[in-house]
């Protein structure tokens, strides 16, 4: 830092008065330092400052990329729980009810996932997808409705496309449908299986026909 201080004489001379304190003279030493003091304040809080600065505009950015590219894109991102265990001492014909009463805790989805285990016992892995605050409840159901001794739970980030349902007409009946999009752009549409499966009973046609 460049200042203007008294010369010894009369007058005054411009000098860098951060390195060169021996030569200002021996009455203004202690205000320099005093003034030197200040200045260490002012710029230790300047610095704080900016690093706040600095995290709140990071903040900010991300924000703004979740909104821009996030929602106006179609695409949001979030965290999910998978809670998983091995199961090998339990008839596979009660799988369908543990799934069922996962789905129905709120589970996002839930799957069964044939594995060997240890000396060659044949086992399932079952799965489930859910929101991290339905975990400890979707766990008890895991205990309750299985012989698993424990299970597994971590934390997965998500990406996923914009979703929304619809209805279409047919000559059968009215079907819900399932439309994923990218912003502006429909990617896909999947029609409701038990909806088909409806209309194909009161029909007596095969719903997997086109």
């Amino acid at each position: 830092m460049w200042g203007i201080v008294p010369a010894a004489g009369q007058g005054s001379r411009i000098q860098p008065l951060a390195f060169s304190k021996e030569l200002l003279p021996v009455g203004s030493r202690r205000g320099y330092r005093e003034e030197s003091a200040a200045i260490g304040t002012l710029q230790t809080f300047a610095l704080a400052s900016g690093m706040v600065f600095v995290a709140l505009y990071k903040g900010f950015l991300n924000g703004t990329n979740a909104l821009l590219f996030g929602s106006f894109l179609g695409i949001t991102a979030g965290q999910v729980a998978l809670l998983a265990a091995n199961i090998d001492d339990m008839s596979p014909q009660l799988v369908e009810p543990l799934m069922t009463a996962l789905l129905g805790a709120g589970a996002l989805d839930a799957w069964a996932t044939s594995i060997l285990m240890k000396k060659g016992r044949p086992a399932l892995e079952i799965s489930a997808l859910a929101p991290p605050a339905t975990a400890p409840a979707l766990a008890r159901i895991f205990f309750e409705h299985s012989t698993t001794l424990g299970v597994r739970q971590s934390l997965l980030d998500r990406t996923v496309l914009t979703r929304s349902k619809g209805r279409v007409e047919t000559r059968f009946g009215s079907v819900s449908v399932k439309v994923a999009a990218l912003g502006d752009q429909v990617l896909g549409a999947t029609p409701e299986f038990e909806d088909c499966r409806r209309l194909a009973a009161s029909s007596t046609i095969c719903p997997i026909l086109p």
